[in-house]
């Protein structure tokens, strides 16, 4: 995916090296200084916030997107555990609002879905516990891409519930 993965792979080979550090983004509005930082798998989140210079300041709540802004999941804990696979954080203040958003009906989600998903209707069904219309609407296909969050004009966390529900639907298999 880039030259740390490639000389992931050439000390793995060469030398026999498992990969035990690789280099993540840590940034967005929550962080004081955001660093690209070389850190070993398994290291708490937290302690590397800490370590580069913790939380911007006046922040009330905080969320995080593992991965980046586009493809990333939300989480809203800082007691995740740098894997293999994370390339990035973003620390972002989270917005409060008075009132859960409500659909607008626009469907922007449906048109950006690459695999033709309707992901208000599946978190519909998630939000009712109804399997079956999660199974009907084909949950188990998401990818997981985010765009539909992305292009929500209501703000809606499409995302987190569409792979929740694909989880369920999995399960269940």
């Amino acid at each position: 995916n880039n030259a740390a993965t490639a000389i992931a792979v050439c000390r793995a080979v060469e030398e026999n090296m498992p990969l035990i550090e690789k280099m993540i983004t840590v940034t967005g509005e929550g962080i004081k200084n955001p660093l690209n930082v070389y850190v070993k798998i398994g290291t708490k989140m937290s302690d590397i916030i800490a370590k580069i210079g913790g939380y911007a300041e006046n922040l009330k709540e905080i969320f995080f997107i593992a991965g980046g802004p586009m493809t990333g999941k939300s989480v809203f804990s800082d007691e995740m555990i740098v894997n293999r696979c994370l390339s990035s954080v973003v620390v972002m203040p989270k917005a409060i609002r008075e009132i859960n958003p409500a659909c607008m009906g626009c469907g922007k989600c449906c048109e950006a879905c690459p695999v033709f998903l309707s992901p208000i209707q599946i978190k519909e069904a998630f939000d009712a516990n109804d399997l079956e219309s999660m199974k009907a609407l084909k949950a188990n296909l998401c990818m997981a891409c985010g765009l539909c969050s992305y292009v929500c004009p209501s703000r809606i966390e499409l995302t987190d519930v569409v792979c929740k529900a694909k989880a369920e639907v999995l399960k269940k298999r």
